[in-house]
């Protein structure tokens, strides 16, 4: 086993999407067919029902989340599908946390009306990128960000691709481990967060110290974050990353005879999940159990232990 083989894989993905990206830019004309589009638009479906099943804290931050991904992450590259599930949960994190000014100026702009989707369940053609809007709905897009793409104007700096396309990898991050402490000199842990290790400041800044006395007079000191913007634990992030692997390996499955030929392969469920590790605990050498397995035996058992996670209700 190659050792973070894993890391290998995200670089292909994002090199495969970037290259993907250039290529819409300077052929602004030329979209991706739609032919496909019924199997990524379930990508979208699934985790608005996953989502009804097992609420995230922080869906409210992912309004618009969807905006012309549907020509970005293109379903017939294999680089792509292999590393889809760690695709899709970096670049939540990275939208929850305002960090793709390519996308949020976009949607900061006066958007048409036609172009919000009126159905939970079902993403709007034009502004997943099913289809170009030739009428004058697209006059009242600002040239702007992802709005250069969508409506066929190009002109995107290289700067903003590559920004754009980073924003489906993870930064550098680390742990942060706020406590309460106690006059005995122990101290157990209040809640941990995953942070980009680039800005740090910012998070510690909104992180406040408390000091009480309890009834015997003891001091105890407690840490808590209060910060507008959210930040993930590692639990939440884990969690997302699990819903991905769920959705997108139902969805790709052999089995699944419906959507399985239009995705170039399956995820590579093994690789995005010792990617997913290593981000939620970076401090550590990422093991788990499936190490010891051969290829097959761990692609099921994931896939036996995903689906027990979220059939349960």
């Amino acid at each position: 086993m190659v050792e973070k083989s894993y890391i290998i894989k995200n670089f292909n993905a994002i090199e495969s999407l970037l290259n993907g990206l250039k290529d819409w830019n300077a052929h602004s004309a030329i979209w991706l067919s739609a032919d496909r589009y019924d199997a990524f638009a379930e990508l979208y479906t699934e985790f608005q029902r996953l989502h009804l099943r097992f609420p995230l804290d922080f869906y409210d931050e992912l309004h618009g989340w969807e905006c012309g991904l549907y020509q970005v992450l293109d379903i017939r590259q294999r680089e792509i599908c292999e590393m889809l599930p760690c695709l899709l949960t970096a670049y939540m994190y990275n939208y929850v946390r305002k960090k793709i000014p390519f996308i949020q100026k976009f949607l900061q702009a006066e958007i048409p009306g036609t172009w919000k989707s009126s159905d939970f369940l079902s993403p709007n053609p034009y502004f997943i990128g099913k289809c170009i809007d030739t009428g004058k709905n697209s006059t009242h897009i600002k040239d702007i960000g992802i709005g250069k793409l969508l409506t066929t104007l190009g002109g995107a700096t290289e700067l903003e691709l590559k920004g754009y396309a980073n924003a489906f990898s993870f930064p550098k991050v680390q742990k942060a481990v706020l406590t309460t402490s106690f006059p005995d000199g122990k101290a157990i842990i209040t809640s941990e967060y995953i942070i980009p290790e680039k800005g740090k400041s910012l998070f510690y800044r909104d992180v406040h110290k408390r000091n009480w006395r309890t009834d015997s007079g003891e001091k105890v000191k407690k840490e808590w974050y209060d910060g507008k913007q959210f930040e993930f634990s590692p639990n939440d992030l884990l969690m997302l990353g699990c819903q991905w692997m769920y959705i997108t390996s139902t969805l790709m499955s052999r089995n699944d005879q419906q959507h399985s030929v239009s995705f170039a392969c399956e995820p590579n469920l093994y690789e995005c999940y010792r990617l997913l590790l290593s981000i939620v605990d970076p401090d550590k050498q990422a093991v788990n159990q499936y190490d010891s397995m051969n290829v097959s035996e761990r692609e099921d058992a994931i896939k036996k232990d995903l689906a027990e996670l979220f059939q349960s209700k």
